[in-house]
């Protein structure tokens, strides 16, 4: 007699995916260097540890640190509750070029009572594709393999990232918790 199928796992990244987190830290940015700045001209200062990454890493810290009550949530927390019927899901985050922002982080979903879901953290983006998850929700291009899948949110310094067979684009969390409550429920056919 065949078993009940493995439930499958969902990662769901925080920085940008479940939390308002770049645009909020560049409007700081921008407000102290008096520019016009994008999160992704931000980026690519990050190999030369520039001018404009280090302001970014100071407004970053600040927020996780001091101010993460004041952090949005882009999530439907109704949504997640719905998804975590069919999915066993998690919380990751890439947070080793600046782990001490983990206790603010740790409070911020403590105070949207979301802390009781598992939260994987990891030193590089990269590293979380490595976690034992099959669907990961990340706005940063992972390169999942095998029979994983990744739900890619649409943002700035990701739209130039061609999609490999087992990536989908969604323009937010809560538009790729609706595709995995249909998938789940058979309403949607993906191999």
């Amino acid at each position: 007699m065949a078993g009940k199928p493995r439930r499958l796992s969902v990662a769901f990244d925080i920085d940008d995916t479940i939390a308002d987190i770049h645009d909020v830290v560049m409007r700081r940015v921008n407000r102290k260097l008096k520019g016009n700045y994008t999160f992704l001209e931000t980026v690519t200062q990050l190999e030369q540890n520039g001018p404009l990454w280090k302001a970014y890493i100071r407004e970053y810290e600040d927020l996780w640190t001091k101010k993460h009550k004041t952090i949005r949530l882009f999530l439907d927390k109704r949504l997640m509750k719905r998804v975590s019927k069919y999915y066993d899901i998690g919380f990751v985050s890439a947070r080793g070029f600046n782990l001490k922002t983990t206790k603010g982080l740790k409070s911020w979903l403590r105070y949207h009572r979301l802390d009781h879901i598992k939260l994987d953290v990891t030193h590089t983006s990269d590293a979380k594709a490595e976690l034992k998850y099959d669907i990961f929700v990340d706005d940063y291009p992972l390169k999942v393999k095998g029979k994983r899948m990744l739900l890619l949110i649409h943002r700035e310094h990701n739209k130039a990232f061609v999609l490999p067979k087992n990536a989908m684009r969604f323009d937010n969390v809560n538009q790729a918790i609706h595709f995995l409550i249909k998938r789940a429920t058979n309403e949607v056919n993906i191999k």
